[in-house]
């Protein structure tokens, strides 16, 4: 697609910091409702497009967007067609409200799975803590992969490790 980088991004890091008053997020979860308070706080004009009417985010991150008057929702609704106009993205909606709205940008945050991919059967979750393969963050944590979890998980799979090692060499 031809906006990717210009005015369509999957990651919060690439949005140009200077350009982009208006920002529409594309996703429901805790990915984009956490890019839509970081946005806001950074005094942006943050729109959240998502598919059903409830989030799939930690309540939390729901009740804080509510609340700030620079973060619009806008439910049951999914993006059908994006074009790029002078004033940014045109995007035509479909759902209950909104046929089609308008941004500098828009952030897609959807469909934030882990990727196994690389690991052979045997070991992909739910194994846990096998001999030498740790789960930390999303893999481990499903639902709940924050990134204090995260951390925490790194460092309990390393302090194990090394118990393990310091076990292994007084044996």
């Amino acid at each position: 697609m031809e906006l990717v980088d210009r005015s369509l991004f999957y990651e919060l890091r690439d949005l140009p910091e200077n350009l982009n008053r208006s920002v529409c997020i594309v996703g429901g979860g805790d990915a984009a409702f956490d890019y839509a308070l970081t946005l806001a706080r950074r005094e942006r004009d943050v729109t959240v497009v998502m598919r059903s009417q409830q989030p799939n985010c930690l309540p939390l991150l729901y009740q804080r967007a509510r609340r700030n008057p620079s973060i619009r929702l806008i439910t049951n609704t999914e993006p059908k067609e994006f074009t790029e106009i002078e004033e940014g993205v045109r995007i035509f909606l479909q759902g209950e409200t909104v046929p089609s709205l308008v941004c500098q940008s828009v952030l897609v945050a959807v469909g934030r799975e882990p990727n196994l991919e690389f690991l052979s059967p045997e070991l992909k979750p739910p194994v846990q803590h096998s001999l030498l393969l740790y789960y930390a963050g999303d893999v481990a944590n499903g639902r709940f992969r924050q990134v204090g979890i995260a951390v925490g998980d790194g460092l309990r799979c390393a302090m194990e490790i090394v118990s393990r090692l310091s076990d292994s060499e007084t044996v």
